[in-house]
């Protein structure tokens, strides 16, 4: 459940359309042509927001331990 909750809590979508369209279709008939030109409007941006891990520190090689030693 934990899991599905902060899932819900890094994602968001945004229609796009309305407030930002690419192409403006006023006076366009008829309705056939005005669906086809308001097609590129009908978009969802959706934005993932969370926090990446570091990859965890390697463990130094045998070869790098002894690789002082030599001196």
């Amino acid at each position: 459940m934990r899991s599905r909750w902060a899932a819900r809590r890094l994602k968001k979508a945004y229609g796009k359309g309305k407030s930002e369209p690419v192409k403006a279709c006023q006076g366009v008939a008829p309705r056939a042509a005005l669906i086809a030109c308001l097609q590129p409007n009908r978009r969802v941006h959706i934005e993932i927001v969370g926090i990446q891990k570091a990859p965890a520190a390697a463990a130094p090689s045998s070869a790098q331990l002894n690789q002082g030693e030599e001196d």
